[in-house]
Formats: C-alpha cells, structure tokens, sequence
C-alpha cells in the first residue's frame, strides 16, 4: 500500500506507523503556523515577539471593559433570585437515563476528558 499524500509508502504493519503519526503532526504544524498578523495601525507584523504582543494586544482589548460601569446600579435590574419553578428544577436528582441521554448525544470525538480520552474509546470498551 502507498500514500504519497502522506511520503509514505509500505505495509501498515510494523515500525512503519509512528512515522504516519509524525507526518501528519508536521502537517498540521505547517498548516496552524500564524505567519503574521496585523496590529492596531494595520502594519504586518512577523517577528515572533511582534506577533506575540500583538495577540495579547488584542486578547486584553476584547476582554477588557471600554467604560466601567455602575455595577450597583447594574444590579438594580436583574433579578434578586430564581423563580421558584426553575431553582427545583436546577436542583434536583438527575436520573441515570438523562446522564446516558446526554452523554449518547455527544459526538464520540469531542469533549475529551481530561486525561484526554475521547468517549468514543469509553463507548467502546462498554464503560
């Protein structure tokens, strides 16, 4: 069998499938570089550290407030507690059929644990 996609070319089995593993990582490091970006004033920047300061630029202006607000006054409109309804509803036993209900809903490669399992290998395996 030979990939040509993948520079490899020969049986599946044997020592041959950490280098498969190790082509693709390549890949996907080439493809994810960031090879720029553009500051505030719209100048490219691709010296490393540039491109660092700009991303923490822009990460610290999105998730920083402009105006500080009145966070009394803020206050003031929201609600004091939850409705009843809704609080037990929040607060009661959940049955093992909505846990499996749930959990059958995710799809098995997404919401790696965090020891970085997917649930697709739990499913798998019957736990």
């Amino acid at each position: 069998m030979e990939s040509k996609s993948l520079g490899y070319s020969g049986s599946l089995l044997g020592t041959h499938i950490p280098n498969i593993f190790y082509t693709k990582a390549c890949q996907r490091r080439k493809t994810n570089f960031i090879h720029g970006l553009f500051d505030n004033h719209g100048s490219w920047r691709h010296d490393h550290q540039d491109v660092v300061d700009v991303g923490v630029s822009d990460f610290t202006s999105i998730c920083t407030s402009s105006k500080s607000p009145n966070v009394a006054q803020s206050r003031r409109h929201l609600p004091r507690g939850l409705p009843r309804r809704m609080n037990i509803s929040l607060t009661r036993r959940v049955t093992k059929a909505e846990i499996n209900k749930a959990d059958f809903a995710i799809q098995p490669t997404k919401a790696l644990r965090n020891d970085g399992m997917a649930g697709k290998f739990f499913k798998l395996i019957g736990l």
